[in-house]
């Protein structure tokens, strides 16, 4: 017998509908999503922050004394850094004002979704291409080899197509998940 025709005989002796929800089983399942997804927003945040704060430094060590297009660089990691913890500090006011109820905690996973899908525009569409001018304007003044030009290139294209995929096969379906069970449980009420 499977488990559904088992499920139906239970339902049917304990006197509930054949497709009634548990709403408490709902809420826990939508608490753990919203945890979930707050545990790893905050770890991407602190996670580029080092990232990046480590590049300039390590940067700065490898390259002292820095020239001109060296600071360019540190910089650019450092307004990166700074760009990310004031977008993190935003983040975490605009999420004590959900509700801890079950539509409240939907809502706050969506709102971690949106932020990390809005980050991954950003770094396309601002870090990357800054990030790359930089490094691109210091080679230029530094008469670096093919492979070099060729490797680093690579690398940039390869962290845009992380990142493309990154939002088009996790976040983006996880997106649609939760507005499609936010719009199923608005209706029901």
């Amino acid at each position: 017998m499977k488990f559904d025709d088992m499920q139906k005989i239970w339902n049917c002796q304990q006197g509930k509908l054949p497709y009634d929800i548990n709403e408490e089983v709902l809420h826990r399942r939508i608490k753990s999503t919203k945890e979930c997804e707050t545990r790893r927003v905050n770890m991407d945040d602190l996670g580029l922050v080092f990232i990046y704060a480590i590049t300039a430094i390590i940067y700065s060590f490898i390259n002292w004394p820095l020239r001109t297009y060296d600071y360019l660089i540190v910089g650019v990691c450092i307004v990166i850094v700074g760009w990310i913890w004031i977008s993190r500090l935003r983040r975490i006011k605009k999420e004590r004002a959900f509700a801890q109820t079950m539509l409240g905690e939907l809502n706050h996973a969506i709102f971690n979704v949106k932020y990390s899908i809005n980050r991954i525009k950003r770094m396309l569409q601002w870090v990357t291409p800054l990030l790359a001018i930089s490094v691109f304007s210091l080679m230029l003044h530094q008469s670096g080899s093919i492979w070099k030009w060729v490797g680093i290139a690579i690398a940039f294209v390869l962290s845009a197509l992380l990142l493309n995929r990154s939002y088009s096969k996790r976040f983006k379906p996880k997106l649609r998940e939760l507005k499609t069970l936010r719009n199923k449980l608005t209706q029901n009420n």
